[in-house]
């Protein structure tokens, strides 16, 4: 999928990030815009990748490792050692299920990952500010946010003053690490730019 070239964003006024993506400040994208954009660029939005519990759990019985324990299993079936042949399929059982529980809490903690990104944006549409589903978002799109919003995609600040809502979050709230952390306010500082999941 294409994306603009923002790499020189941080450096970049932002008068010409602006211009760049053909952005007016005051009135925002139009819906003919946000299609094309969401056509050429594709949704704000993690991509997805959903595997069936079957082909999963059964991924562990295949690859190098398992070959040789189930080559080991085959041999003691051969030979007739059921003793061996019983510890062999036990351990090759043991390792998938153990392997698939792991996996299937890293998913699931993936998950809620997802689920803590911001769901919903204020963005300036038609020089009107809507409330829109957060992967709508496109590139050129001027968004509003406030103290304590999750960052609703990656994003060069136009506007305000992202210090001094790092530090009343700071004062504010206990752990001001986990919100606003020392290298992101020197990030912003720097560079004006904010990120997708981030806190202000």
């Amino acid at each position: 999928m294409p994306t603009p070239d923002l790499a020189r964003s941080s450096s970049s006024t932002v008068a010409e990030i602006l211009a760049r993506l053909g952005t007016d400040p005051k009135t925002g994208l139009n819906p003919t815009q946000v299609q094309e954009r969401l056509i050429k660029y594709g949704a704000n939005a993690l991509p997805e990748e959903k595997k069936s519990a079957v082909s999963v759990l059964l991924a562990y019985f295949w690859g190098p490792i398992p070959w040789m324990i189930e080559a080991a299993a085959l041999m003691a079936l051969i030979v007739g050692d059921w003793g061996d042949l019983t510890i062999i399929v036990s351990l090759l059982l043991f390792n998938a299920v153990l392997g698939f529980w792991e996996e299937h809490e890293a998913s699931n903690a993936l998950d809620a990952l997802k689920n803590s990104l911001a769901l919903k944006a204020r963005a300036l549409r038609s020089g009107e500010w809507q409330q829109v589903d957060a992967r709508t978002l496109v590139p050129g799109d001027v968004i509003r946010l406030y103290l304590g919003d999750v960052v609703p995609a990656d994003c060069k600040l136009i506007q305000g003053d992202c210090e001094r809502l790092c530090r009343e979050c700071g004062e504010n709230r206990r752990d001001f690490s986990r919100l606003c952390p020392a290298n992101l306010k020197r990030q912003v500082r720097r560079s004006g730019c904010t990120w997708n999941g981030s806190w202000c």
